[in-house]
């Protein structure tokens, strides 16, 4: 879904959904200081880096100590933590964001939604509504499966992802993001 759109649906939610999404994205607001955050997600080795992954993680098993290396590596790379953190900062700021919601257009492009049940930080109840922002819409939801979907149920995405792709019917998934058998 295009930042737009995404936006729109964010600003158009009932007010408990505020709270909802103060209480999921408080490191939106965390990652709006300057060079804290980069710091504490950096320090004892990107530590901090491991621990998100790790921490948000349903299935640990797939994220064993060489995985989570290849992430710290890739996080104490000059710049890169910054970068990584500027995504936050540069929506977070966004001003003429909310004149371009106005006119946001239904989005025409076929879309996939591959969404972990036990996402931590962006809850299922996200996807409600996609359906109307979005003309040719696809969501599959994968039970037991967190924030990390392509981690925890490669098999799953990867089948979704082909069946989607070559316009065949996409399979569900069940517990752990097992595909349901027809």
């Amino acid at each position: 879904m295009g930042p737009c759109l995404f936006q729109k649906h964010m600003t158009t939610l009932p007010v408990p959904w505020v709270k909802f999404r103060t209480e999921k994205s408080w490191y939106v607001f965390f990652f709006q200081l300057p060079r804290l955050p980069e710091r504490m997600l950096t320090r004892n080795n990107a530590e901090g880096v491991a621990q998100v992954f790790y921490g948000m993680a349903i299935d640990k098993s797939r994220f064993p100590e060489e995985v989570l290396d290849h992430y710290r590596e890739n996080a104490l790379k000059p710049g890169a933590m910054t970068a990584m953190i500027n995504y936050y900062r540069a929506a977070f700021r966004n001003r003429d964001m909310q004149a371009r919601l106005a006119e946001a257009p239904i989005l025409k492009t076929p879309t996939l939604m591959i969404w972990g049940e036990e996402d931590t930080a962006l809850g299922k109840e996200l996807t409600e509504g996609t359906d109307a922002l979005v003309e040719d819409f696809t969501l599959r939801l994968l039970p037991e499966v967190s924030h990390w979907v392509q981690q925890e149920a490669p098999e799953a995405v990867n089948a979704m992802l082909k069946a989607w792709l070559s316009g065949e019917p996409v399979p569900y998934a069940g517990p752990r993001g097992q595909l349901k058998s027809a």
